[in-house]
């Protein structure tokens, strides 16, 4: 294995971790609002992990495939677009419910928007896997 491929295998332990995002989710609805921002500021922090780990698993990827495009890098690409996007609406999302917790305001839209969009990273994540695999 190459040092790329070593790299690539790496970046993509640190994007299926994202799996456990919608058991964090679901539990927010429990929390006070105290604890619930403090939450949401952790898994902000969490998420600019895999934010950062996208990038170079793109370009470390695009390396390995010798920057020769076909129909299954062009389904790879598509699926990470939705796997970046899905991480930016859940950062927003995570930044909304710790702003109106500290604030006293109702929170509860953002914590079922962050469930769902949690929810389709979790499919995301899974079909890029399948989609490697095969």
């Amino acid at each position: 294995m190459t040092v790329t491929g070593m790299i690539h295998s790496t970046a993509a332990v640190f994007i299926i971790a994202c799996i456990v995002l919608p058991f964090f989710a679901m539990g927010f609805g429990k929390l006070s609002a105290a604890q619930a921002a403090e939450r949401a500021r952790k898994l902000t922090v969490f998420l600019r992990i895999p934010n950062f780990i996208l990038l170079v698993s793109l370009i470390t990827g695009l390396m390995q495939s010798g920057w020769v495009f076909s129909t299954w890098l062009l389904m790879v690409i598509i699926v990470f677009l939705a796997i970046g996007a899905m991480i930016g609406i859940a950062s927003k999302t995570l930044k909304t419910i710790q702003s109106d917790a500290q604030a006293g305001r109702d929170y509860q839209a953002s914590i079922k928007k962050l469930q769902v969009v949690s929810i389709l990273l979790t499919i995301f994540i899974i079909i890029m896997v399948i989609i490697k695999v095969s």
